[in-house]
């Protein structure tokens, strides 16, 4: 017998997934006895094929429900913001500040859907930030027959708004 070498380090176990298989792999990370069959090999060792799963989260999987409420939060954020600079007017500043209210409105939802960063969280934002500053504008039209020189600069800014909420939630 060597030094350091112990009887027990040559003993074989069976497979947790297919009893029938003796192995001597172990998962790197839950210790659980794995044949060549279930053995997922990465960048650190062989893992179990539970172990090797990635959630949802690191594979940037939003649950639809998160992009719903992130949508929705961000639609109500954009109304009240847009509404807000519809009637206060600033000629040409108000493109920048609907820029920044279209990204305090991609910070919403973002942060309404969990935190996630997505192309299509992004695009939800894009149109929540767009309706949100839009909505005012076009029943005022509806309403009083203005259309207009105003409906014109809600558009840019609506599309400012957009701009900045995509950048925001991507």
């Amino acid at each position: 017998m060597h030094a350091g070498h112990d009887e027990d380090d040559d003993e074989t176990y069976r497979c947790y997934r297919h009893p029938s298989v003796e192995t001597a792999l172990r998962c790197l990370s839950c210790d659980r006895p794995i044949c060549v069959d279930c053995a997922n090999h990465g960048p650190v060792g062989i893992k179990c094929p539970e172990c090797s799963r990635v959630s949802r989260a690191a594979r940037g999987v939003i649950p639809a429900q998160r992009i719903a409420r992130g949508v929705l939060a961000g639609v109500i954020v954009a109304l009240v913001l847009g509404t807000i600079l519809y009637l206060v007017p600033v000629p040409f500043i108000g493109i920048i500040l609907a820029f920044f209210a279209g990204a305090a409105t991609g910070n919403v939802v973002r942060r309404a859907s969990g935190g996630y960063r997505d192309p299509v969280l992004a695009r939800g934002a894009m149109v929540a930030a767009a309706v949100g500053m839009l909505a005012y504008p076009i029943a005022d039209a509806l309403a009083y027959g203005a259309f207009g020189q105003g409906l014109v600069w809600s558009v840019v800014g609506a599309a400012a708004a957009a701009y900045g909420a995509f950048t925001r939630a991507s």
